[in-house]
């Protein structure tokens, strides 16, 4: 039964009946069988090894071994029981007593010769491949190939033996990996996988191997892919330590992706599951020490072991967290140790990390001559390596930052173009917009000093065959460092994310987002069964990341994401010839020492430096953002005049002549109200113009087609409907009615009936749409912020993020009346994740969004005048422009498209009455911006 229990993975099972067997066995006297005894002592430390439990399977052999080499005087099977400790304890960490085994086994089975018997030769090639496992964990590479040769040998003389052979070839892919041979090591993979599938074999180690192959060429998606596989089928296997190794591997793929969020997640999973196992193994535990964080704690296990590149690893993490921390002389000598070691190793991948991290210190220490050799040495080792993509940008970058150190401009740019190429490579081959952004995030360094070097520079610059004016070649370096990613997504045809997927993972999908479904709806409806709201907020948080982890396996198993392109960004005389005459953009870049702005009109260009930076932006902007919160009148007024002068007035003589301004702003821009800007007389820039916003100049031009007339308009609001813990805002009631006047083909929904499915299934059919109600935001899970509506049977009340993602529109403008809806998480790359542009996504032209909690009854006067102005052929950007002025103006006269005077609803005409309140503070009028086409 034990037996049977092992075949089937059912580990606890078979320990049960292997151990009630050997209580019993020494009251069988006479009929005590000890070759069966070793035998099972054998198997059950095998069981034992599979669930992590590596003192009891020490335990067992040692057992084993006793009976074969004293009782049962069988040398064969007493070299099997040495060769399974070996193995056993190097599975621990403990290469030198897995090594002294190794040797005893070997010398145990090294007479057995060219006579001895298939069993005997087998076991002397099982020994072989054992110390090649080993050396290869030590790195002694060299070592580790030899005996794999040595164990092939023995295997290809051997009838009907596969299973050496599949784990043979797989450690000499291994092992050529670690020296960059990896055209010799795809072949050895394929080798052992073909053994292994002709025979049903587990293969996730191959796909673990495959996906290191696919790192080390840039693949990065390519090697999550594999190693999500590798997970599966180690999950099918039921073996503990697989499974935690798989997981941890996987946390490093997304780590080479630069989603640490995700990365996170499975490393903690991994420490979780060895934690709940009792694996009780000195690998596996530092190994995830190292990935959390306790650098010191790994290395110090690992130099108690012996494990000298152990060692090196935490040395050159240690290394890179010392110098993230400015102690650059205690980075160099952890470097310079990890080195060393690698060097000794032969592990190429090692070396390249290390002289980099000391290149960097170099570069700290303005020791620029002393880097650039080392970092010369270094790209002609990858190159010889087989230029590693994710390395080879770092070295480039160095290189330029080397160059800017030396004054040497030119080589400097040539460096960061270099750098520049290889990041962009490896992102176009990523097509899972999640991870593009991710990857992207932390690589906006480069262009920022590109950026600098070319501005500092001042002249024109040679770039792909021709000279470009240095503002202009700035200019399209900015272009390719923002919102990248949001304009992959909208230059590319919607991608059906369910498509050609395994239905077993699909089914999972659709299981978590009914839950998801299920648990809003219960807070939504206060249907909490007498559980704490708290607690079912965590469980719908937890699942939503759990529905996230799920839907990026979705896509990676569709194959029509391959079809997903990178665009390049237009070049600057395509987006002058969009604008017309009385429209400029303004784009600025908020680089780490220096803040830029471009001013394009049809047939203009200039560019200027701004006197501020990047902190004083950030601290400017926080501060007005927290003085608008509290409606502290005077500080508003000193902070939008400071932010004026820094912004707006060196560009004055440029502006001055256009009645639209489109804003393109960057990092902590985003969350400035323009509009509100004062200037040294008192007048707010909206005061005689129109502005618009958009991410980038590209998305601009993408975006600049008119729908056409405004046609059909649908209107939600929540009115007096309150919803779980959500108050009611009685005057989107009024707003809705008071909007209705303005448009023949019109269509109010509140309360009850502003419903998320009647949303979700009529949206489509209107050219604009208003939505007043509550817009939540998720600083932790942004694809999860939502638009309140009305829950149903089929849906929770919650317009996520996601959702809209997933809906068509071919609206004109949708109009977002409620609490900061134009907020999101924004990450370096630009990409602000949030509702505006998810409704871009999903089709609308533009979006009206607030900067910051609105005010119920002002909002509707706002919002009455804009609808006014719109219904009567001003363009949305001149509407609102002319809302907004209305309300500095106290001019609330309301007349529809034909002249015709119109009258307020009662409540409403109340705050006419006491208008003048709101002219006195942005906080009023001045939080809306419409996103998108504005002309």
């Amino acid at each position: 039964m034990g037996d049977a229990m092992n075949n089937q993975n059912r580990y606890s099972e078979a320990i049960q009946y292997y151990e009630s067997y050997l209580r019993d066995s020494p009251s069988l006297g006479l009929y005590r069988n000890y070759e069966l005894e070793s035998d099972v002592y054998r198997k059950l430390a095998h069981v034992n090894s599979t669930q992590g439990r590596y003192s009891n399977a020490i335990d067992q052999l040692q057992k084993a071994y006793e009976i074969d080499s004293e009782i049962n005087k069988n040398n064969l099977r007493a070299a099997e029981d040495l060769r399974q400790l070996g193995l056993t304890y190097s599975y621990t960490g403990d290469y030198q007593s897995a090594t002294n085994y190794l040797r005893q086994s070997l010398a145990a089975t090294s007479g057995m010769g060219a006579s001895a018997k298939s069993e005997q030769k087998l076991a002397v090639a099982d020994t072989y491949l054992s110390l090649a496992s080993v050396e290869l964990a030590l790195g002694n590479i060299q070592l580790a190939l030899t005996n794999t040769e040595l164990a092939l040998a023995i295997y290809d003389k051997l009838p009907n033996e596969y299973v050496g052979k599949v784990e043979a070839f797989l450690i000499t892919a291994q092992a050529l990996t670690v020296v960059f041979e990896l055209e010799k090591a795809e072949a050895a993979v394929e080798e052992s996988r073909a053994i292994a599938e002709a025979h049903q074999m587990n293969t996730a180690r191959h796909l673990q191997a495959e996906s290191e192959i696919s790192r080390l060429k840039g693949d990065l998606e390519g090697s999550l892919r594999k190693r999500l596989g590798a997970l599966e089928e180690a999950e099918k296997s039921n073996i503990t330590p697989q499974i935690a190794w798989a997981q941890l591997r996987v946390g490093d793929a997304y780590n080479d992706l630069s989603d640490g969020k995700s990365a996170s997640t499975f490393y903690r999973r991994a420490q979780l599951l060895q934690q709940r196992s009792g694996t009780d193994t000195s690998s596996l535990q530092p190994s995830i020490q190292l990935r959390l964080g306790d650098i010191e704690q790994a290395r110090n296990v690992w130099g108690k072991s012996g494990f000298s590149l152990g060692v090196g690893i935490a040395n050159l993490k240690l290394g890179q967290q010392l110098f993230a921390s400015g102690q650059t002389d205690s980075a160099f000598s952890y470097f310079s140790e990890s080195g060393a070691v690698f060097a000794d190793a032969s592990n190429t991948e090692g070396l390249i990390m290390s002289n980099l991290g000391l290149s960097q210190c170099h570069i700290q220490k303005r020791e620029y001559q002393m880097a650039l050799s080392l970092l010369n040495e270094t790209i002609r080792l990858n190159g010889q390596a087989g230029h590693q993509p994710d390395a080879q940008w770092q070295l480039w970058f160095q290189k330029g930052l080397a160059f800017d150190g030396l004054n040497k401009t030119d080589s400097a740019i040539h460096a960061y173009f270099l750098s520049i190429d290889i990041i962009e490579g490896i992102r176009g081959s990523i097509t899972i917009e999640e991870f593009r952004s991710s990857f992207f995030e932390d690589k906006t360094i480069v262009y920022d000093q590109l950026i600098q070097s070319i501005l500092r520079k001042g002249v024109e610059v040679n770039y792909r065959g021709r000279k470009v004016p240095a503002g202009e070649l700035a200019f399209i370096f900015n272009e390719r460092a923002r919102s990248r990613t949001f304009l992959d997504m909208l230059g590319n045809k919607k991608v059906p994310p369910r498509k050609s997927v395994d239905n077993a993972l699909l089914e999972r999908e659709q299981s978590l987002r009914l839950k998801i479904q299920l648990l809003g709806q219960q807070i939504q409806r206060n249907e909490l069964s007498g559980k704490d709201e708290s607690a079912i907020q965590a469980e719908l948080e937890n699942t939503q990341k759990e529905y996230e982890e799920v839907v990026q396996r979705v896509k990676l198993a569709n194959p029509a994401y391959a079809g997903m392109v990178s665009l390049d960004p237009p070049q600057l005389p395509d987006v002058q010839s969009k604008l017309n005459k009385e429209t400029v953009l303004i784009e600025y870049w908020v680089g780490k020492e220096q803040v830029v702005a471009w001013v394009i009109g049809n047939g203009l260009f200039h560019y200027k430096l701004l006197e501020t930076n990047q902190g004083q932006l950030k601290n400017d902007i926080k501060a007005l953002r927290n003085s608008i919160k509290f409606n502290l009148q005077s500080e508003i007024d000193n902070r939008l005049a400071s932010l004026h002068s820094q912004l707006i007035a060196p560009l004055n003589e440029w502006i001055q002549p256009y009645d639209n301004i489109g804003i393109i702003p960057h990092s902590s821009l985003h969350f400035l109200p323009f509009q509100a800007l004062v200037d040294e007389t008192g007048v707010y820039l909206i005061a005689d113009k129109n502005l618009f916003f958009n991410p980038s100049a590209a998305i601009y031009y993408l975006s600049s087609n008119s729908k056409g007339e405004n046609g059909k308009m649908l209107s939600v609001a929540l009115g007096n409907h309150i919803i779980g813990a959500h108050k009611a805002l009685p005057g989107t009631q009024f707003e809705i009615n008071q909007i209705s006047q303005f448009y023949q083909q019109y269509t109010p929904r509140y309360g009850e009936g502003n419903s998320e499915d009647y949303f979700k299934e009529n949206a489509h059919q209107y050219n604009l749409i208003h939505v007043a109600t509550h817009g939540v935001l998720s600083d932790k899970q942004p694809l999860y912020s939502y638009l309140l509506m009305s829950a149903s049977e089929q849906e929770d009340g919650r317009l996520t993020v996601n959702e809209i993602m997933d809906m068509k529109l071919s609206s004109k403008l949708v109009t977002l009346s409620a609490c900061e809806t134009a907020l999101g998480d924004l990450n370096n790359g630009d990409e602000l994740v949030g509702l505006s542009r998810a409704f871009l996504y999903a089709g609308t032209e533009a979006v009206i969004v607030s900067l910051w909690t609105v005010d119920d009854l002002s909002t509707s006067l706002l919002m009455t005048k804009f609808h006014q102005f719109l219904s009567e052929d001003n363009s949305p950007a001149q509407a609102l422009g002319m809302a907004q002025r209305a309300m500095l103006k106290q001019e609330f006269q309301l007349s529809d498209s034909r002249g015709v005077k119109l009258k307020w609803e009662n409540r409403l005409e109340e705050e006419v009455g006491v208008a003048n309140r709101f002219r006195s503070s942005p906080y009023y009028w001045g939080p809306f911006v419409l996103i998108g086409n504005g002309n």
